[in-house]
């Protein structure tokens, strides 16, 4: 039998506190948390990619 984690219940407990607040619409929750984001100064983070190298083929 599988052990409870308390953190792992607290975020589905948070989950369903903020789903519900919003009628479990996504677009809702998503402008919701770009708004927090924002007022935060957290939002809009973006980081460059990362360029790939290609790998020598081995003889």
């Amino acid at each position: 039998m599988k052990r409870r984690d308390s953190i792992v219940d607290g975020l589905h407990k948070l989950r369903e506190r903020i789903g519900r607040a919003h009628d479990f619409d996504a677009d809702r929750i998503a402008v919701t948390i770009r708004r927090h984001e924002k007022e935060r100064g957290r939002g809009d983070t973006r980081v460059a990619p990362k360029r790939a190298v290609r790998q020598k083929k081995a003889s």
